[in-house]
């Protein structure tokens, strides 16, 4: 489970990372559920290619993510939102290399 968790938090992060190299104030969101676990990666989608490849990876679109998360990490280009259990995850999951 935890490793499929660190799958889908990935996916959301890469949405932004891929789309983030504009100033464009534009944000986007994509939601996956995960068991009990839901994770949210939300940034800047300047080129309008989040909604696309968030439904393609099976999530949920969305300009926010929701309050109330469990674990919030900044990455390069945007935010991980974890809610619920967090299954022992830490922001180095998404922040280092």
């Amino acid at each position: 489970m935890k490793k499929l968790a660190l799958i889908a938090a990935l996916g959301a992060a890469a949405i932004f990372t891929a789309c983030g190299d504009d100033d464009s104030s534009d944000n986007a969101s994509c939601t996956y559920k995960m068991g009990q676990m839901e994770i949210c990666g939300e940034g800047p989608d300047p080129d309008g290619e989040a909604e696309d490849y968030c439904k393609e990876m099976g999530g949920t679109f969305g300009s926010s993510c929701k309050g109330g998360a469990s674990l919030t990490c900044s990455v390069e280009d945007g935010t991980i939102y974890i809610y619920g259990e967090a299954n022992g995850m830490n922001c180095s999951f998404f922040t280092e290399e």
